[in-house]
């Protein structure tokens, strides 16, 4: 489904667990045509595709504007304050809450709002452990490992998770039947832990019963949240291979991709002179990140360099081992076979400085999910191409070595290599 003038729109939401709350700011201004990102101009969106929380914020936004909802990230909103959102009466956010957990029973707000939760949970969480321990114990036993490596294979965090409330929100607010329906497009990342590859879920796969399994298996952090079983294969977190899912939106056939990330640059998060391993860990997390999406990044602008090379190729009849070569090679990378490609355009959102730190992305109280609602907001208010590296054709701006590299590629002599003049 595209626009008017035939240009189709997506919007690629990054994960980042509660971070995702940060989607829903840059939503606000991008829907109601409030950032210069859309010319100011309000975005309508026919491509949806994300990864963990994002894969949340895509799948309630189509579900809503399919519904015919007049204010979908208004509804998004309220999706994340009021129900994700950990507030004085809820008796744990709606995304976990933590196993045989006793300060439950003192927290007052969760006993008025209903005073036999708390005892309820327990003892369904006494059953769930005592026959978590009696399958471990066997394994323990049966195992030919050593002992040690057995002690070790004891250790499962994500035993004392449970994710009820999650499952919960995700029946209750997201329009899983009109997604299944939809003309529109929607990709959900998850990561295949059989395999290691990621594998996207479309319309056909978000049935009303997959649709919450799939959106729990893309959200399920490694090591702290369970695994996800879909149809016969278990699934984890699709942000540990690609954090912001720029090829489903490509592979759609968008024409103008919005890509949201929670994550700055590098180069802007402040080294702390006092070493300590969670900055540590948080640094690494984000190079890997902002790595990945620096190569998708460079990756669809070099394609718009050859894209317009194939043109000038075919413009001069050039149709000779060259024309071929990098005609086949853009098959491989935009995974379609379409004569004419059209060049992709790609705006990156992102925080100018870090929203969090590491032990803050499971933060969801009500509070600090407003705070980053806000951010998102003003930052996509002040968006900039030139700061954020955004990828915009420009036939006057081609790099004439692109051309040059093309010709001689037939005896591999060169490669097709473009500076992509990003610095993340």
């Amino acid at each position: 489904m595209n626009s008017a003038n035939g240009t189709s729109h997506a919007v690629v939401f990054s994960g980042g667990a509660s971070q995702g709350a940060y989607h829903v700011g840059v939503l606000k201004a991008l829907i109601d045509g409030e950032s210069p990102a859309t010319h100011y101009q309000p975005l309508r969106p026919d491509v949806f595709t994300g990864t963990s929380a994002g894969s949340v914020n895509a799948a309630a936004l189509l579900g809503e504007i399919e519904a015919g909802n007049p204010d979908p990230v208004g509804y998004l909103e309220h999706l994340w304050l009021d129900r994700i959102a950990r507030t004085g009466t809820s008796c744990n956010s709606g995304v976990y809450r933590l196993r045989a957990n006793p300060t439950r029973f003192a927290d007052f707000g969760c006993l008025i709002t209903n005073p036999l939760k708390p005892a309820l949970d327990l003892l369904q969480d006494a059953n769930f452990l005592a026959r978590e321990s009696v399958r471990r114990g066997n394994q323990f036993l049966t195992s030919t490992k050593g002992v040690g490596q057995r002690l070790l294979d004891q250790i499962n965090l994500s035993s004392f998770v449970a994710m009820d409330p999650f499952q919960e929100v995700l029946h209750d607010s997201i329009r899983f039947d009109l997604i299944h329906q939809s003309k529109r497009f929607i990709r959900i990342g998850a990561s295949r832990w059989d395999t290691g590859f990621l594998y996207y879920f479309t319309n056909k796969d978000m049935t009303v019963d997959a649709g919450p399994k799939i959106i729990q298996a893309s959200s399920a952090v490694p090591g702290f949240f369970p695994r996800v079983e879909v149809d016969g294969v278990e699934f984890g977190d699709g942000g540990v291979i690609e954090n912001s899912p720029l090829q489903g939106a490509v592979e759609a056939n968008a024409d103008v991709i919005h890509v949201v990330t929670s994550f700055p640059r590098t180069a802007n998060i402040p080294v702390d002179i006092t070493v300590n391993t969670l900055d540590t860990m948080y640094r690494m997390l984000v190079i890997n990140i902002t790595k990945s999406l620096r190569r998708d990044i460079e990756r669809y602008r070099n394609v718009n360099d050859a894209i317009l090379v194939l043109q000038r190729m075919r413009e001069a009849g050039d149709l000779g081992i060259p024309y071929q070569m990098l005609q086949q090679l853009l098959n491989r990378i935009m995974r379609q076979d379409e004569p004419d490609y059209r060049r992709i355009t790609i705006h990156i959102h992102l925080p100018p400085e870090p929203l969090a730190t590491l032990f803050q992305y499971l933060n969801f109280d009500r509070e600090y999910l407003q705070t980053l609602v806000r951010a998102g907001y003003y930052d996509a208010l002040a968006h900039n191409c030139k700061v954020n590296g955004c990828v915009i054709p420009d036939e006057e701006q081609l790099d004439t070595k692109a051309y040059q590299a093309a010709a001689a590629y037939g005896d591999d002599t060169q490669e097709l290599r473009v500076d992509p003049g990003v610095t993340f």
